[in-house]
């Protein structure tokens, strides 16, 4: 949260919201559009930050025949996290301890249904692990995720549990929801 803040507050007169969470957070593509954008938790080192805006992206879908491929996996934190057992000797640090919380939304179209879901993917290992589910409501596709580093230094013993997480958190990134083009 430090290092947000400081970066925020330094660069807000400079440019918009919108530039600053464009490279800040780098999500989607270079086409992505952020609009009523809310960030709280500023004011002391001691309440939560939370950030919320919605976020548009074009042509972040594939489309075969009359069905529609999504990722809603925008956010790949950690998907790049791999520790290499065999030339790391000694412990992996972290500058803090985190619980990241996302919920994305996509609304379901006209003349559209929901076809495929994935399956909820968790792993906890105690000091790490992710929750990730969906759930149709009021004609829109949520996705729930729930990221979690809960210590500052991981021990060498324990890296073959961090990779496995990170391999099955990468797993999960990779799941896409299906649509399908309605009969009516």
């Amino acid at each position: 949260k430090t290092v947000f803040v400081s970066d925020y507050e330094r660069k807000k007169n400079e440019v918009t919201n919108e530039e600053y969470l464009n490279t800040k957070l780098r999500l989607g593509n270079n086409k992505t559009r952020y609009s009523d954008i809310n960030i709280t938790g500023l004011e002391n080192d001691f309440s939560e930050l939370r950030l919320s805006y919605k976020l548009l992206i074009q042509n972040y879908y594939r489309e075969i025949g009359c069905k529609i491929f999504i990722n809603m996996s925008i956010d790949k934190s950690l998907g790049n996290a791999t520790i290499d057992v065999e030339s790391r000797k000694y412990g992996k640090k972290f500058n803090h301890k985190f619980s990241r919380n996302y919920e994305t939304r996509l609304a379901i179209q006209e003349g559209y249904t929901v076809q495929k879901i994935p399956e909820k993917a968790t792993f906890d290992a105690g000091q790490f692990g992710f929750e990730i589910s969906y759930e149709l409501v009021e004609g829109e596709l949520v996705q729930h995720k729930n990221l979690y580093v809960n210590t500052l230094h991981l021990k060498p013993e324990n890296f073959d549990k961090w990779n496995e997480f990170i391999q099955l958190l990468i797993k999960s990134y990779k799941k896409n929801i299906v649509l399908i083009k309605s009969d009516k």
